[in-house]
């Protein structure tokens, strides 16, 4: 078992039996159909993202708090 966290261009996941495909080599999909629908079914219980990420560059709120002074 492990756990896992996303974001749009990243993503983590952690392993709770190290050693067991950690490259994630391994599409197990085809031959576990019913975990598949499962999760499936897990996902679409999920709401969609109410915030939608911004499109441009984020702006640093603390950008200029460590500019070099002098």
């Amino acid at each position: 078992m492990g756990r896992a966290i996303r974001t749009q261009r990243h993503r983590l996941v952690e392993w709770k039996l190290p050693g067991t495909d950690p490259l994630e080599t391994q599409n197990l999909a085809a031959t576990q159909p019913k975990i598949v629908a499962q999760l499936r079914a897990m996902l679409a219980r999920q709401p969609e993202a109410l915030v939608k990420p911004p499109v441009g560059p984020a702006e640093n709120p603390v950008s200029g708090f460590f500019q070099k002074k002098g």
